[in-house]
């Protein structure tokens, strides 16, 4: 076997989420608030899109790189949005996000190359980075602190191997949107030590009580060494259509252009000219949101007046991250205590690296009678 698989597991959230169908499929009364899966359904009009595509025959081969229509709309989305400047020389459609950040991981790093990557973080990036023969360095964020990133903080974990920084923001699993401030940090770190930056924005138009999304491709002085990663799964309650799409310079875009041709040859071609009228779907994203925002206020109030939960309050995505003082309990357990006292299925924060002891995740893309019906089993069980 390929020694780079050595020690592989599987994707806890992808893991926890397959346990929670299995037990619904054995009749089991449980809720799950495991995986980031939104319980809506996909806007009409996207899912005529695709019918509408078939229809006119958009069912073979295509450009490796992406339609262009789909490439220019995308260009145009990241000017008027984020304030990115790019040409579509420098998108590349992939299927979904996750392939996206793992492309870019293999065409930057060679074997020994480090990866900084602050944490809690979502579950891949560091199961990637051994995959493409390089060391994931995981800094340590806290709670206590609001998981703040500062340049003392990055410094702190900088060797002459650091070859790339991973932030994903709005923030899986806790739920933390960067600050101007902490972008700063950020900027004065890759232009100091000449880092390549992944930014990992899917949940960009989940962001809650005004805040904004800041995408750090749109500095100038660090637009050369930035890959802007996005999707239309969250936001648009795509996550089964997988498709997603990178922003890089070139000397980024065309290794993984090379490799995405020998791996997978192109994402389908209907699916592409769905997510085309995904960006005609704005109200229907924004009414997510607003549910997502409920949702939230709805699992924060209920949870933090349990003994013993201490919860932040998520600023973006729609995840609930919660730290729960039990004797004797690691994550593990306490993900295991929920499932099997209260029927509730969750993932335990240690999958997300350092800084999760005694976390659990709980996602709100559920129903809200699901989430009352959790929160009715949790105190019961409390």
């Amino acid at each position: 076997m390929n020694r780079l698989l050595n020690g592989i597991s599987a994707s806890a959230t992808v893991s926890f989420n397959n346990l929670a169908k299995k037990l619904k499929e054995e009749g089991k009364d449980i809720v799950s608030l495991a995986g980031g899966d939104p319980d809506f359904e996909t806007p009409e009009r996207i899912r005529d899109a695709l019918a509408s595509a078939v229809e006119a025959g958009h069912t073979h081969y295509c450009d490796s790189r992406g339609i262009v229509p789909l490439r220019e709309r995308i260009v145009r989305k990241l000017k008027e949005e984020n304030g990115i400047s790019c040409a579509p020389e420098n998108i590349l459609v992939t299927p979904g996000a996750k392939y996206a950040v793992f492309l870019a991981i293999m065409s930057i790093c060679s074997s020994g190359d480090e990866v900084l990557i602050p944490q809690p973080s979502w579950v891949s990036y560091e199961t990637m980075t051994r995959l493409a023969g390089a060391v994931p360095v995981g800094l340590r964020l806290s709670m206590e602190d609001n998981y703040l990133i500062t340049e003392e903080k990055l410094e702190s974990h900088i060797s002459p191997r650091t070859k790339l920084l991973i932030i994903n923001s709005p923030n899986n699993p806790t739920g933390r949107v960067m600050t101007a401030e902490e972008w700063k940090a950020v900027r004065n770190v890759v232009k100091k030590h000449d880092l390549y930056l992944i930014s990992d924005e899917v949940y960009e138009k989940i962001i809650f009580d005004g805040r904004k999304n800041i995408s750090p491709a749109a500095f100038e002085d660090i637009r050369q060494k930035t890959i802007t990663i996005n999707s239309f799964s969250k936001s648009y309650a795509m996550t089964g259509w997988r498709i997603g799409y990178m922003c890089a310079p070139r000397v980024v875009t065309e290794p993984c252009y090379l490799q995405l041709t020998h791996e997978i040859s192109c994402v389908n071609e209907f699916v592409q000219y769905a997510a085309l009228e995904a960006f005609n779907c704005e109200k229907e994203s924004l009414e997510m949101r607003r549910e997502y925002e409920w949702r939230r206020d709805y699992l924060l109030k209920e949870l933090s007046s349990l003994n013993g939960f201490t919860v932040m309050k998520p600023e973006g995505a729609f995840y609930l991250w919660v730290r729960i003082e039990r004797e004797n309990m690691n994550s593990q357990a306490l993900a295991m205590w929920l499932l099997e006292k209260a029927g509730v299925v969750t993932v335990p924060g240690e999958a997300f690296g350092k800084g999760s002891k005694n976390c659990v995740r709980f996602c709100f893309a559920c129903s809200r009678s699901d989430l009352e019906e959790a929160v009715r089993s949790i105190k019961e069980c409390i």
